[in-house]
């Protein structure tokens, strides 16, 4: 089992790669219309839920410390 410092860390990165696909800083893939098309679907979702895991790993961070 992890400490809660590294699950938040984890938890962290992975709230701030999501929101960054969501926005199109980072391409999903190589393939441009594969990522606007992801963006098109799931990107309304993806620029609201991934500020949230951000901020649950950022708590989680805080817990273990």
């Amino acid at each position: 089992m992890n400490p809660p410092i590294i699950d938040g860390l984890i938890t962290l990165a992975l709230g701030v790669w999501f929101s960054l696909v969501a926005y199109g800083v980072i391409p999903l893939t190589k393939d441009k219309q594969k990522a606007d098309e992801f963006r098109r679907k799931c990107g309304g979702l993806a620029k609201v839920l991934g500020p949230l895991v951000a901020l649950f790993g950022i708590y989680n961070v805080l817990r273990g410390i």
